[in-house]
């Protein structure tokens, strides 16, 4: 038996450009942050670490009751996303083998690409995965357990970006067809613009 991939989810972000939180948006009968989480249980991801601002009202009340989601605090958020990053890794398990790293604005993306992560990082051969459609490549990223202590230890700036430049060899492009991967919003008119 395999142990689970997890998942985490952040939405922690100051939604600036949105003027209202982006993981409490509307997207198919739910919340961004509901959906995303939905999306990753239909692709069988075990333990989500959903991590928002040091307060969580409004985002507890928004994300689904499920022993396997544990909602994580952020005090640290006004350093960047790998912040959110660093705090969901922690939460979750220590036998974890890896995680998808979901942005809460990218809510667009199905649970057939979570899966195709997945198999590929369990066929083995790399460390990192990434989903590439028509050549771009798209979100959300899949880290295995070995580059854990790589993102706990970059730097803010750069992200986790740094630890995917590090070494070419050890990441996987893998190719799926979701045209949602690339879709980011920030803005009203992106909000509008999404299907």
């Amino acid at each position: 038996m395999h142990l689970e991939i997890g998942a985490v989810v952040l939405a922690a972000g100051r939604s600036t450009r949105m003027g209202s939180p982006k993981a409490l948006l509307p997207y198919r009968g739910r919340t961004f942050v509901a959906h995303i989480v939905e999306e990753l249980r239909r692709a069988g991801v075990g333990p989500v670490a959903v991590v928002g601002p040091a307060d969580l009202g409004l985002l507890a009340a928004a994300v689904p009751s499920d022993p396997r989601t544990r909602l994580v605090g952020n005090p640290d958020r006004d350093r960047g996303q790998i912040a959110s990053l660093r705090h969901g890794i922690v939460a979750l398990p220590e036998d974890c083998p890896g995680a998808l790293s979901c942005l809460v604005d990218h809510p667009a993306v199905t649970s057939s690409t979570y899966r195709a992560l997945i198999d590929a990082f369990r066929e083995g051969g790399a460390t990192i995965l990434i989903p590439v459609r028509g050549g771009r490549r798209g979100h959300p990223p899949l880290f295995g357990r070995s580059v854990f202590q790589e993102i706990l230890d970059c730097p803010d700036d750069g992200g986790a970006r740094n630890v995917v430049g590090r070494d070419p060899t050890r990441v996987r492009e893998v190719a799926v067809d979701d045209p949602g991967i690339p879709v980011d919003v920030d803005t009203p008119a992106d909000f509008r613009a999404l299907e």
